[in-house]
């Protein structure tokens, strides 16, 4: 069989098989990154990315005419059967019996693509910067002073006189969640996308953070900036 592995994530494809099954080759695209592991060394693999020179994909209902295209152009056939990973694995083919053994590669390990001396990333990575202190989660007093300051900053823009419009419209300002006050500079985390992004509230003489912030939004309280996609009204957008 020929594997074709799509993921919007970042994603690390570790790949074990059945005595018996040969895997061909395997392509692997996504939004972001991929790398793949388990495979023997002479495995042909190709990999792309959306952003990447060559059109990447992810896997969804509504992706099966390129992913369709793809294996055409490539192997000459369309898909035979498409299976969606649940709680990050994937069976290829008929169930697994609990018995049966299955075959993996050393030559390139999951673990191999660690860096050890790099932020960990995603919820692991919010999770250590609160365990550093560099971070840390609205009380119910940030959430009172965040929205008494919004209401400031958007009615001194505003001179006109709203009526009927609701009142409530800035970012989530809420207890729990990936919201957070910075309380010193930090390193963002790599994987911040999608249930792992979060909105980072930046206090007067606190350092912005360095790195990209993925789909995370960055507010800027002193400078009244903000970068990301919740940006609350009166503030300057400075990108993402």
């Amino acid at each position: 069989m020929v594997l074709i592995l799509g993921s919007y994530a970042p994603s690390i494809w570790n790949i074990g098989w059945t005595k018996g099954t040969q895997i061909l080759a395997v392509v692997a695209s996504g939004y972001n990154r991929q790398a793949i592991a388990g495979l023997p060394e002479k495995t042909p693999v190709l990999l792309s990315t959306i952003k990447g020179p060559c059109e990447g994909f992810y896997l969804a209902k509504e992706n099966m005419a390129k992913i369709n295209a793809v294996s055409e152009a490539l192997f000459g056939k369309g898909v035979t059967a498409a299976f969606n990973p649940q709680n990050g694995m994937v069976v290829v083919g008929e169930d697994i019996d609990a018995k049966a053994e299955l075959v993996s590669s050393n030559w390139r390990t999951a673990e191999s693509y660690i860096d050890k001396n790099a932020p960990l990333a995603g919820k692991a990575g919010l999770d250590d910067l609160e365990r550093k202190g560099l971070i840390r989660k609205l009380n119910a007093t940030d959430v009172e002073n965040l929205k008494k300051y919004f209401t400031k900053v958007e009615n001194d823009g505003n001179k006109t006189k709203m009526v009927g419009f609701g009142e409530d419209r800035n970012p989530s300002m809420a207890l729990g969640g990936n919201i957070f006050l910075v309380l010193k500079k930090f390193q963002m985390p790599a994987g911040l996308f999608g249930a792992h992004s979060a909105i980072f509230y930046i206090p007067e003489n606190v350092p912005m953070p360095e790195g990209q912030p993925g789909h995370s939004t960055v507010v800027n309280l002193k400078e009244k900036t903000c970068l990301g996609h919740s940006c609350p009204p009166g503030f300057i957008r400075s990108g993402n």
